[in-house]
């Protein structure tokens, strides 16, 4: 009986068993909640981390199951839709969406989800067609070219692709200045210095590291650059070569714009655009980048140093010159004096810019015996005399001159320039130079040119030359994608590219997080306007100033501030320091936050900004920092939560209305605009006039997304210029709703000091929303629990800070009281020794600003 009882026990348990699991792989199937953790039935995916999946969340989107590693935002889930509708079409994209939205990771996600879908699809129809499973794989499934414009945001993008739960092999390009560890290469200054003596290195097989490339298996982890070279380091072998080693086989390749755009990069770095995914992040530089790659300017001084070479290489013994005689390199000078004679012969006259089509140039060569038939020759003997200089150079890592020659001539006579293109969509301009303060002293051999310097400027105006160039290569899609790309149409027509899928995204944040406004007036009521009649002004300079001093006592932590350009921002830095009363605008900053001054030398930058962050890092301390509109610290930074609590634009950053290159823009477009309005074209046009608002908007709206970085951060965005008042339109769209017109600063100033007071709740909901779900969140967040302890950590003095400037007079009293005085009340003012001791980083702007004190 007892036999009897286990068998029937066991018997009933297995059946149970077995309809449960039954029903678990129906389950399956269902397409997951929200914050389901549940894995969703597929084949063995390769380039998944099931460990890591399991612990993110996943989304159906057009039927392509999406790992993501947060609960992803309605605006994200919109995001990913149309990029993966776009690859299922295979067709272009244009996707806006606010910095801070999380654009990155979702494309990232998106991409590969889509990526690993095609690859399961692919080895299905191969089992069931008996084909081999990996065969031609790679011919068919497309490769992802990711571009970004600098080496550190490619850096940013792959540190992002660490925290999905894909594990792609992955193909990191770079410049030698960045990838090299041969010790004799690193030590010369310049890349194109390091190139040459690289390429020598490895024609003599005397670099160790080269050597090691086919005996050392690439990495199997994801690397950035900086990780890359580690490991190059420590294992002998050459990062450059190794990261073009791997790129033929990579499923995602990570490389700077100009190495696609640029023609001979795109050849030198071995990079197939046949049925590749290809994405431009941050896409609003798109057009000047593709247009700067297609253009040169040769000077009179580029001249005079071509000569000086070649009379060194013609003056060297036999040995030196190589395979090259005496007389080969007289001919090359003799044409090289030519070419020089014929530039300083064009006539000019003042009051007129001189311009000729693009097919100018090939007239202005031809004169010096340079033309289709004779350039392969002329080529092949420069390219010995930049060999033979370049070696005996190669000891002072100095600037070759005749390799700028060669470049210019070889995008000039290359393929994928045709005539009837450079007739029509090129100018060449002649015009005369400002003579150089001071001889440069960076070269061994800089030539000694006396006379008035001269440039033949060969300027490409429509970007449509080098990305047509490349979507002839055969590209699947091309997506484009930054937070400041409206207006669409015009873009595109620029590009002259069709883009079926666009999207223009709201930002993931609620009017409770921004506080947006423009400023027409300062403190003592005198207009803000930051034009060219007007920036010169005292008064407006000395508004502008305690305007910035009294933001300063109520604004936290870190606030940025954006001049037009370098030279205003230089003209009011002076002159608050300059002005007459004590303590001076200057001063008065300095009793509240550590101002920081953008330099212009790059290696000033890491220094500044490193001198920001840690004064934001003091629980006490404040710092602001003053930037340039297209500067550094308007692209690509990230001053998320305390690094930016506040932006102040100062001015509209209009380009140079008198510089020639800008009035043959504009002359360009309305020609273009013209010719497409006579073929009523689909294409929408603009006129020149509004090619040049659209250059300063874009520029407003880049600076703008430096802060309100992600859902939970927030601040405000001050527009100190009384002309934004009739530029709401132009605008990012998720901030035209909250901002504000105010004609008295009191006004503004009050609106500021209450949504500062309001954002405690902010703080604290964040803290209670992060304590009960414990998810991990993207970069963008700058975080987690440590964010948490850091702001528990400064409640009560936060709270403090807000209640010392409620205690300020409300109304018409705040407006009377700065106008008046403009002096910081006696209950607001620091101690003095607290003032004194503040640490000021400014670095200089111009060579006769002061340094740092």
């Amino acid at each position: 009986l007892t036999f009897t009882c286990l068998f029937i026990y066991l018997f009933v348990h297995s059946l149970n068993k077995m309809n449960n699991e039954h029903k678990s792989g129906d389950e399956k199937g269902m397409l997951m909640s929200h914050h389901s953790t549940q894995m969703p039935h597929q084949d063995a995916a390769v380039g998944i981390d099931m460990a890591v999946a399991k612990m993110q969340h996943c989304v159906k989107i057009r039927e392509v199951d999406v790992y993501f590693p947060f609960p992803p935002y309605e605006c994200q889930r919109a995001y990913m839709e149309k990029l993966i509708e776009a690859l299922d079409n295979g067709c272009n994209a244009m996707l806006e969406s606010p910095t801070g939205t999380g654009k990155t990771l979702c494309l990232l996600c998106a991409c590969l989800a889509w990526r690993e879908k095609e690859k399961q699809r692919i080895m299905r129809r191969n089992r069931h067609t008996g084909a081999e499973e990996n065969k031609d794989m790679d011919l068919v499934l497309p490769k992802i070219i990711y571009a970004s414009r600098t080496h550190s945001q490619i850096s940013q993008t792959v540190q992002e692709l660490k925290n999905t739960a894909y594990t792609p092999s992955i193909s990191v390009l770079g410049s030698r200045e960045q990838m090299c560890i041969n010790t004799d290469v690193r030590q010369l200054l310049g890349n194109a210095a390091k190139t040459r003596k690289c390429k020598a290195v490895v024609k003599e097989h005397s670099c160790i590291h080269h050597l090691n490339v086919e005996k050392v298996s690439p990495p199997q982890k994801i690397l950035d650059i900086e990780e890359l070279v580690a490991f190059g380091t420590d294992n002998r072998v050459c990062p450059y070569y190794l990261s073009r080693k791997t790129t033929d086989g990579a499923d995602i390749v990570f490389a700077p714009y100009n190495y696609l755009i640029d023609s001979g990069m795109r050849k030198a770095q071995r990079l197939q655009a046949d049925n590749s995914i290809l994405i431009f992040d941050e896409a609003h530089n798109i057009e000047n980048s593709c247009e700067q790659a297609s253009s040169f300017q040769l000077t009179t001084r580029d001249l005079a140093g071509y000569i000086s070479e070649l009379e060194q290489l013609k003056n060297a013994t036999d040995e030196d010159r190589g395979a090259l005689s005496k007389e080969e390199v007289m001919h090359l000078e003799v044409i090289v004096k030519q070419i020089e004679e014929e530039l300083e012969s064009i006539p000019l006259k003042k009051s007129d810019i001189f311009c000729r089509d693009g097919s100018y140039i090939f007239d202005f060569l031809g004169k010096a015996n340079i033309n289709n038939e004779t350039v392969g020759l002329f080529l092949e003997k420069l390219n010995e005399a930049i060999e033979c200089v370049a070696v005996m150079k190669s000891g002072f890592g100095s600037t070759c001159y005749l390799e700028g020659l060669g470049q210019i001539l070889n995008m000039l006579f290359s393929e994928s320039h045709k005539p009837a293109q450079i007739r029509k969509m090129y100018y060449v301009n002649v015009a005369d130079l400002p003579k150089p303060k001071k001889k440069s002293n960076n070269t061994m051999w800089d030539p000694n040119f006396n006379g008035t310097p001269r440039a033949i400027n060969f300027w490409c105006f429509s970007p449509a030359v080098a990305i047509q160039n490349l979507m002839r290569e055969g590209v699947r899609n091309l997506i484009l994608t930054s937070g400041t790309l409206s207006p669409m149409k015009t873009f595109a027509a620029e590009l002259q590219t069709s883009f079926p899928i666009t999207l223009e995204n709201p930002h993931v944040i609620t009017h409770k997080q921004v506080w947006a406004g423009v400023l027409a007036r300062g403190v003592d009521g005198h207009e803000l306007n930051s034009s060219f009649r007007t920036r010169n002004n005292p008064k407006y300079i000395s508004d502008l100033g305690n305007a910035i001093v009294n933001f300063c006592r109520i604004i936290p932590k870190g606030i940025l501030v954006f001049f037009p350009s370098y030279g205003v921002m230089n003209l009011c830095l002076q002159g608050w320091k300059n002005e007459g009363a004590s303590p001076n605008i200057w001063e008065r900053i300095m009793e509240y936050k550590t101002p920081v001054a953008e330099p212009r030398e790059k290696k000033d930058f890491q220094l500044a900004m490193d001198t920001f962050y840690e004064q934001i890092k003091k629980p006490t301390e404040g710092a602001i920092f003053f930037a340039v509109c297209r500067g550094k610290v308007s692209e690509g930074l990230d001053f998320a939560n305390d690094n930016g609590r506040a932006v102040i634009i100062t001015g509209i950053p209009f380009p140079a209305s008198k510089e020639p290159k800008i009035v043959l823009k504009q002359r360009f477009v309305d020609k273009s605009k013209a010719e497409r309005d006579k073929k009523k074209s689909a294409l929408k046009s603009i006129t020149g006039r509004e090619w040049y608002s659209i250059q300063a908007t874009r520029a407003v709206n880049q600076a703008i997304g430096r802060v309100i970085r992600h859902q939970r951060d927030y601040g405000a965005i001050i527009l100190a210029d009384s002309r934004f008042k009739r530029l709401h339109n132009e605008l990012p769209a998720w901030l035209r709703t909250y901002v504000h017109d105010y004609d008295k600063f009191g006004d503004a100033f009050k609106g500021v000091r209450g949504f500062f007071k309001g954002t405690q709740d902010i703080e604290f909901e964040t803290v209670s929303r992060r304590k009960h779900e414990q998810i991990r969140y993207d970069d963008n967040d700058r975080g987690g629990v440590e964010e948490m302890e850091r702001v528990e950590r400064e409640r009560d003095m936060s709270v403090l800070s807000v209640q010392r400037t409620a205690n300020l007079p409300t109304s018409i009293s705040i407006s009377a009281a700065l106008s008046t005085s403009k002096r910081i009340p006696t209950n607001m003012t620091r101690s003095s020794s607290s003032s004194s001791s503040r640490k000021v980083a400014f670095f200089p702007v111009s060579s006769s600003s002061t340094t740092t004190t």
